[in-house]
């Protein structure tokens, strides 16, 4: 538990020295714009710029399902009010809940609106095929750990417990070693120095580097990423699929009155698994995975599961919340 913050233990405001006022004058920064021109653009115009260079996938079918994608995304953010997308996003309410896919959230909205379609199923699998492509960190975390093992052959790579099991078998893949970590970059650096790691990577995008002094950076990230994209001889989406090749739940929080009881509940659960306690309760079958652990500030706890398919994770996944949630 945490001391309360009172006048007494509050640090003092920051002073600027008067070089960096007079820099700070010479630059000011720019005014945030409270609009964006293109969030006002028409459907016609956002898809035509989303189906046009330089995001033109390779091949007609990627290219027919990005199409149905976008098409489907813009029928369901026209359901939410609001004069441009951004608004009609706000809108929605997808980054307010921390315990939805926005996936999910769009495909139950268009069935109400009676615009489902009867790929639904298929096209949740495909949302965002051919787009604009974000890699998690976990995924980055493989890819710096490539490059890091080619500037180091057969070095130490660490990546914390929540990432995609994909990433210590891409790390055993290009002949380094990896070390399973749990969350926290105070016990991810006190690993990195005792065992001389070059390397170490959260799932959560901070990524550490002996020779910054174990402090995050996610520049040296992203050039070590070009690194990898810029040897490799086919798109980014080629390097990134051998990869990013497992279906992930992202982080599910969950109000839990007795943390302790409900941790054990799913150890009795799912007493068949692999089970060990390096970080809450990870749990481990040969096509899933999933660590419960709980919130240090606040009453809850935070379930990640991963599966070899969509339909193993979610299954699990309820299965899981049913037990948390009671």
């Amino acid at each position: 538990m945490t001391a309360p913050v009172t006048a007494a233990t509050q640090a003092p405001p920051r002073r600027l020295s008067a070089e960096a006022l007079a820099v700070m004058e010479r630059f000011p920064p720019r005014p945030v714009p409270a609009s964006w021109a293109a969030t006002a653009a028409d459907r016609f115009t956002v898809m035509r710029r989303m189906l046009a260079p330089p995001f033109v996938p390779e091949g007609a079918g990627i290219r027919d399902w990005r199409k149905l994608s976008m098409l489907k995304i813009l029928d369901w953010l026209e359901l939410h009010p609001g004069a441009t997308w951004q608004q009609r996003w706000d809108a929605c309410g997808a980054e307010t809940d921390r315990t939805a896919d926005w996936r999910d959230q769009m495909l139950a909205s268009l069935k109400a609106a009676g615009n489902y379609g009867t790929w639904a199923g298929e096209l949740r699998r495909r949302l965002g095929t051919g787009l604009a492509q974000l890699i998690g960190g976990d995924v980055v975390t493989a890819l710096v750990g490539i490059d890091t093992i080619r500037l180091n052959p057969g070095a130490k790579i660490l990546y914390n417990l929540i990432c995609s099991r994909s990433v210590p078998e891409a790390i055993e893949k290009s002949g380094g070693i990896p070390v399973r970590s749990q969350v926290g970059h105070s016990f991810i650096k006190k690993t990195m120095r005792d065992e001389d790691i070059p390397f170490g990577g959260e799932h959560s995008g901070h990524f550490y580097f002996k020779r910054n002094w174990f402090a995050d950076s996610g520049m040296i990230a992203l050039m070590q990423c070009l690194n990898v994209f810029s040897r490799a001889s086919g798109p980014v989406s080629s390097v990134i699929a051998p990869i990013d090749n497992r279906a992930r739940s992202g982080e599910v929080n969950s109000e839990v009155k007795d943390i302790p009881q409900t941790l054990q509940k799913l150890q009795d659960h799912f007493k068949g698994a692999k089970i060990d306690l390096l970080d809450g309760v990870t749990i481990q079958y040969h096509d899933w995975w999933m660590n419960v652990r709980p919130s240090n500030t606040e009453p809850l706890l935070r379930l990640n599961v991963e599966g070899d398919s969509t339909d193993v994770m979610e299954r699990h996944r309820d299965e899981a919340l049913a037990i948390i949630r009671g």
